[in-house]
């Protein structure tokens, strides 16, 4: 059928003419029940068993979130002593830890370029959004946009290895590490250089936890398009363990995310595959290719 398709990017479109030319297979009637019954059995227990997976999914999505959150809050250490931090949606914190907030461990928070930028076919220099923020990393589409090495001087911000981005525009809270990419910045992508002190890979962990997500969706601004200050950026209460117990935080949670994420993309692959298995017996079943018999429903 699809060689009859036209439309490009608005949709695609079958003539009626080709429509009405479209050749089907019309076993009796009394087979086409019994084809009927087969698939929608089959294709029901297809369904249930997608549906179970990604109920795993999101279930090990949200232990994923928690289990950050516990860490970058409570510690590794579960008989460590507590203290208030004083932040209501922190709760409790390790009576050594610091509390603080982003603007005064930062060197510069700022935004990208409020306007559009002269494109060009292709460079090695890259216009990204907000959206572009994926899992911790920049990461380009089929409609990431180039610009000129002249664009992109002109607009230059200088990031390096302290650098955090995170997205404040639309899309609320996606955070990446900076890794030396050669990138113009749009405004809905913010970036926090932090002092040299800070760990850079901590601070990744912490703006992923539900509680500073938590913050960020309490400041959040407009109706259909939310948007998150750069001022309220700015004042994110931060917790600091010491250095060592930062590393070995983010030891941890590395380790732990690693395992999380390859069962996620096993999860995500048997879906995939039983999605692909529906189609194919639905078409080897309407077009005679595996014969349904009574005893097969």
């Amino acid at each position: 059928m699809n060689k009859h398709v036209t439309g490009i990017r608005q949709g695609k479109n079958i003539g009626w003419d080709d429509f009405s030319n479209i050749y089907l297979t019309t076993p009796p009637s009394e087979e086409q029940k019994l084809i009927a019954r087969y698939l929608d059995k089959k294709t029901k227990q297809i369904d249930r068993l997608v549906e179970k997976i990604r109920k795993k999914i999101e279930l090990l999505k949200e232990q994923r979130t928690s289990l950050i959150n516990q860490c970058v809050t409570k510690g590794l250490d579960p008989n460590v002593e507590m203290k208030d931090s004083g932040v209501e949606w922190i709760g409790e914190i390790p009576k050594h830890w610091k509390i603080s907030r982003v603007q005064y461990v930062s060197n510069r928070v700022g935004d990208g370029l409020h306007s559009t930028p002269k494109y060009v076919d292709h460079s090695e220099f890259r216009f990204v959004n907000g959206n572009n923020l994926i899992s911790g990393f920049i990461q380009y589409s089929d409609i990431t946009r180039y610009v000129s090495e002249e664009e992109y001087k002109k607009h230059f911000i200088q990031l390096n290895e302290f650098s955090l981005l995170l997205s404040i525009n639309g899309t609320i809270g996606n955070v990446s590490l900076y890794r030396d990419e050669k990138i113009i910045l749009g405004k809905s992508a913010c970036y926090i250089n932090f002092q040299s002190n800070i760990d850079v890979s901590f601070m990744f962990w912490l703006f992923n936890s539900a509680s500073i997500q938590r913050y960020f969706s309490s400041k959040l601004t407009g109706t259909t398009i939310y948007n998150l200050s750069l001022d309220s950026v700015r004042r994110t209460p931060i917790v600091l363990p010491p250095k060592d117990e930062q590393s070995r935080i983010i030891k941890y949670l590395e380790t732990q995310n690693l395992r999380s994420s390859q069962i996620i993309k096993k999860e995500k692959t048997r879906i995939k595959l039983l999605t692909e298995y529906r189609q194919s017996l639905i078409s080897s079943v309407v077009t005679g290719k595996v014969r349904v018999t009574e005893d097969m429903i």
